[in-house]
């Protein structure tokens, strides 16, 4: 069975017995034989039917018992615990949140006081874990241990008396090891039973066993198993670590919660208690997941904030954190969110819970195992709110091994100074440590040496003398030997004198002195140093004087004293007062505290909780359950004191009333929460819708609006109101489905659905969206892309998350249409460089758009790349095309001409060989001299020089070029160049002399004579550039002379005429 640890409950609809309830216990801490005021309700007036239990000692002396109290004298042996009232006729328990512990008036004490250990059950078997119960019901606490390797239970019969601790042995065969232990009364039939965690191959399973115990004779039923579950108990199962018990959902049975190693697993059990009279029965294991919590270890189970509901406090495995649930009631298991406390990275074992400052509340104090400190965290909660202050640490041990391993620590009273102290047991040293309570939670460590290490403990008083004595499972390092170590407390007792002081007695009047009692003790008193052959406890007097009290303790070996100066009264003797009240009152609500007038008299009033008056009738206002109990009023007329008196102060409180719905608390719109709480006769009922009345006047209530709910009910004998925990309850508004849709809806592209529906703003709505292909959609609004064009069906449905019946869904037909297709087109998808390419959006549209932003048919493109386009139809459908057109290949085109490239020389009248290579196709320009300027290799014959260019194209590429020059040269016979015969250098037109076709003979030189031979102008290679002038002076006219010669070839010679 799975749970949710934060939400799980269970509630009990109807209660048809009475289940004690205690409200509170006054005083928390007295000494043995003292008087202690139990509050609560369900009592009954029966003292046979009723057990008072301090922790696991059975009360032997009840003093009276009323429905709503009872008297009791506490047991020396009351540990540190919750004082519980049972009765047998019902088997159920009602459970102080205070932690009652006695203390004794001791001496001054020091670590001698601890007597050496006694050793029990000393073999090689180890005792791994102890628990303290009154188990045959003879008042003394008796022993039960584990054995973590072997398959017994230890039963430790005590025999002790006085001085004299003696223990006899029995043994249960589980027929497995088992590790943690705890007693309490499971079934209510008045007798403390066992409970075990197993260990060894198997840790998913806890042992009960009921106590079929008699005076004397203590013995158990057969084992009773306890299934632990896990999410997968076969591949995963549950490492029970700790289990305690405590009744957390307020049914007056206790419960159990086991703590969990199991990392894997982050959850713990708790079993429910579904026991009878004679009749152990447990649930089925629940299963409570730990939201930040892996591993669960130690644990403490206690009223944390006071608010009357059981909180847990669980350590982690060896982790330096731990964690606090509280508990939220309602009458079943429901926890809040944990609370993280931390100790700064040290690593701890166990938690234990214990008032150690005296207001009610109750610290946390854990063990960093790993190193030798004790961590106590500061209680700062109020009812309803947990809270922590950052820890305070105490070193423990001797030092001898520095961080050595405290385990466990435990309150007692150790020195009897009325002061909660904590012994700490230490399991990787020798020794055990006693941390005194100095007051405001100062500690003054007492550290002792023993011949073992020490586990687990129990603290109480074993041999009846009321003095905390010590029970550990030990281990002796490094034999591995074990046994289990009984350390007794032999502080010496103290007497003080309980009377007020200044006291007088007067003339004929009787008074009596009273020192605390001690078992085990011997009292003397003496006045005036004579001896008054008294030997109680406490006296009467009647004649002034100084009184002195002796008691001899712990076998003669202690002597203490007290005394009181009684001085001689004067005045009138106070008749005996009457005290009364004028309740029982409610919570909340005043009391009236009354006494007899007598003249001349003063008044002087002491009770619970701290309260004192003067007054002769002193009201208590806002009454809370810590001012039940006895209130001593005591009259003084001048010196003269009457007897005291007490009245009882009952508060009455009805029994709590938990509110739960049937079902869901969330529910549709025409449909209603079915509400409840507990059916008992002789209360009133009042619904209520936030915090104003809802109509309704019994147990059930039909809820169908929303609001917060409770229940206001009234006990028709007190008049006193409680009300119920509140439930919340939201109705929600019917969802109506709608949704809209673009249109029209074309294939292949977002179809956009629009979720419009009406829904209830406080729900969690899931939409689903059905397009009919069997993959719903599950979110608010939709898109959708449909391949194939015609008719669809559309569903949308809505439903509130975990709300039954809240649906609505709703169809619409959609038309979806093919978008026309766009197509580009391009002459060719290959573009050379300088070339432009018409493209073309072919179709009809009513709009078209280019990637460029170009809206027309045709778009030109002169680069390569890749051009898309959007399309509209006219039905709006949008398609898309795009082209990509590829950069042309250049041929890389090679000329040759005569198999030479680049330039050649020919004579005139030569033929030359072309060849163009590395194209497919050519074309030669100029086509002067060609024999077909289309071929690859035409012949030229050129007559003059000139230089070719041919074009080469590839198949689907570009055009790549190539020159070759051809240079023609004169012939071997002659140089082919005219001159002209005369020039005028004044001529600005035509200022040089020129010689035709002399630039196709480069290598030639031209030499110019004057008429007497004399050289005037010459150059190699002439660009008919002569200007008639010689070194820049004109020349004069006349008939000059030249020789145009050529290498190889006969100069071309002859005469011009320069004329001006």
């Amino acid at each position: 069975m799975r749970n949710t640890f934060l939400l799980f409950f269970i509630i009990t609809s109807t209660i048809a017995i009475a289940q004690p309830t205690v409200s509170n216990i006054d005083p928390e801490t007295t000494y043995p034989g003292g008087e202690v005021v139990i509050s609560g309700s369900g009592f009954g007036t029966n003292a046979a039917d009723v057990r008072v239990w301090f922790g696991g000692v059975l009360a032997q002396n009840i003093v009276s018992v009323s429905n709503t109290s009872i008297v009791v004298e506490a047991p020396a042996a009351a540990p540190n615990a919750p004082v519980s009232v049972s009765r047998t006729s019902t088997g159920l328990s009602g459970v102080s949140r205070q932690l009652f512990y006695i203390s004794y008036s001791g001496a001054s004490f020091d670590v001698n006081d601890l007597e050496p250990e006694i050793a029990l059950l000393n073999n090689g078997t180890e005792n791994f874990d102890i628990c303290g119960c009154d188990f045959d019901g003879d008042g003394k606490v008796d022993l039960a241990s584990t054995q973590r390797n072997g398959t017994f239970v230890n039963i430790l019969r005590n025999n002790s008396n006085v001085g004299a601790i003696s223990f006899e042995l029995s043994t249960i065969d589980i027929s497995t090891p088992a590790t943690s232990i705890g007693c309490t009364d499971l079934d209510g039939d008045g007798k403390q039973d066992l409970y075990m965690s197993r260990e060894g191959s198997n840790t998913n399973q806890l042992y009960l066993f009921r106590n079929l115990s008699t005076i004397g004779n203590i013995s158990f039923g057969g084992r009773i198993i306890v299934n632990l579950l896990t999410n997968d108990p076969t591949g995963s199962p549950y490492q029970a670590v700790k289990v305690e018990h405590g009744d957390l959902n307020g049914d007056g049975k206790p419960d159990l919660v086991v703590t969990n190693g199991n990392a894997e697993q982050r959850l713990i059990n708790i079993v429910e208690n579904n026991s009878t009279v004679g009749n152990i029965s447990f649930e089925t294991a629940l299963i409570f997941e730990l939201d930040i919590q892996d591993t669960s270890g130690g644990i403490s189970i206690q009223d944390l904030d006071n608010d009357g509901l059981l909180d847990l406090a669980m350590t982690r495995n060896q982790a330096s954190n731990f964690f606090v649930y509280r508990n939220l009631g309602g009458g079943g298991f429901n926890f809040g969110s944990p609370i993280e406390l931390t100790t700064g990275g040290e690593t701890i074992i166990n938690v234990t819970a214990a008032d150690l400052n005296g207001d009610g509340f109750k610290e946390l104090i854990v063990t960093e195992t790993l190193k030798s400190n004790v961590l106590i965290y500061e209680n700062t909660s109020s009812p309803g709110t947990i809270s922590y202050a950052n820890a305070a640490a105490f070193t423990v041990g001797t030092g001898a091994k520095p961080n050595s391993g405290p385990w466990v620590a435990r309150g007692a009273d150790m020195n009897g100074d009325g002061l909660l102290d904590l012994v700490v047991a230490d399991r990787g040293e020798e020794s055990y440590s006693v941390l005194l309570n100095q007051g405001s939670l100062n500690f003054t460590a007492i550290n002792n040496t023993t011949p073992y290490a020490n586990r687990n403990m129990y603290t109480g008083d074993l041999d009846g003398d009321a003095k905390p004595d010590l029970a550990f499972t030990a281990l002796e390092i490094p034999s591995g030997n074990f046994s289990l170590q009984i350390i007794r407390n032999s502080n010496c007792f103290q007497p003080t004198i309980l009377n007020e002081q200044p006291l007088a007695i007067c003339a004929g009047q009787t008074l009596t002195l009273e020192t605390q009692n001690s078992p085990g003790t011997t009292y003397s008193w003496t006045l005036n140093s004579g001896d008054l052959g008294l030997s109680t406890s406490s006296i009467d007097i009647t004649t002034f004087g100084t009184y002195e009290v002796t008691a001899v303790s712990e076998g003669g070996s202690c002597t203490n004293t007290a005394s009181i100066n009684v001085s001689d009264g004067s005045g009138t003797i106070p008749t005996d007062p009457v005290a009364t009240n004028d309740g029982p009152a409610c919570t909340g609500s005043t009391v009236t505290l009354s006494v007899d007038n007598q003249a001349g008299a003063t008044y002087s009033w002491v009770g619970p909780n701290g309260f004192t008056s003067t007054d002769q009738n002193p009201v208590i206002s806002n009454l809370t359950l810590e001012d039940a109990g006895l209130y001593e009023v005591t009259v003084k007329v001048g010196d003269c004191l009457s007897s005291s008196v007490t009245t009882e102060v009952l508060i009455n409180t009805a029994p709590s009333f938990s509110l739960s719905a049937s079902g869901a608390t969330t529910v549709c719109q025409g449909s209603a929460v079915s509400l409840s709480t507990q059916n008992r006769a002789g209360f009133t009922y009042q619904w209520l819708r936030d915090g104003a009345d809802a109509g309704g006047s019994s147990p059930t209530f039909s809820a169908n609006t929303s609001g917060v709910y409770q229940v206001r009910i009234t006990e028709n004998s007190t008049s006193c109101e409680v009300f119920t925990n509140e439930v919340n309850v939201l109705v929600l508004s019917a969802p109506v489905a709608s949704f809209d849709f673009n249109t029209p809806i074309c294939t292949g592209i977002d179809a956009t659905f629009t979720n419009t529906s009406t829904v209830d703003p406080n729900a969690t709505v899931v939409y689903s969206w059905d397009f009919g292909d069997g993959s719903p959609v599950n979110t608010t609004d939709a898109i959708r892309i449909f391949t194939t064009s015609g008719s669809y069906d559309i569903t949308l449905s809505i439903q509130y998350t975990g709300v039954t019946g809240c649906t609505s869904n709703t169809t619409n037909t959609i038309n979806v249409v093919d978008a026309v297709p766009v197509n580009i087109t391009a002459p060719d998808n290959t573009i050379c460089e300088g070339e432009t390419i018409d493209l073309t959006a072919d179709g009809t549209f009513s709009s078209i758009t280019w990637g460029n932003g170009e809206t027309t048919e045709v778009i030109s493109v002169s680069t390569a790349g890749t051009y898309s386009v959007v399309a509209l139809d006219n039905n709006d459908c949008e398609s898309t095309d795009q082209i990509t057109i590829v950069q042309g290949e250049v041929p890389a085109v090679l000329a040759f001409a005569n198999d030479t490239q680049g330039s050649i020389t020919i004579s005139r009248g030569t033929e030359v060989q072309l060849l163009a290579t590395e194209a497919d196709s050519y074309s030669w320009s100029p086509t002067d001299f060609l024999s077909d300027p289309s071929v690859a290799n035409p012949i030229s014959t050129p007559t003059s020089n000139i230089t070719y260019t041919v074009m080469g194209a590839i198949t689907g590429g570009c055009i790549g070029t190539a020159t070759v020059e051809i240079i023609v040269g004169q012939s071997a016979e002659e140089i082919d160049v005219e001159h002209i015969a005369a020039f005028n250098p004044d001529n600005s037109n035509d200022p040089t002399w020129r010689i035709e076709r002399s630039e196709n003979y480069p290598e030639c030189t031209i030499s110019v004579f004057d008429e007497r031979g004399s050289l005037v102008f010459r150059k190699l290679g002439y660009n008919n550039d002569w200007d008639g002038t010689y070194e820049g002076t004109p020349l004069p006219e006349g008939v000059y002379y030249f020789v145009f010669s050529c290498p190889a070839v006969k100069p071309y010679t002859g005469t011009v005429m320069l004329v001006r």
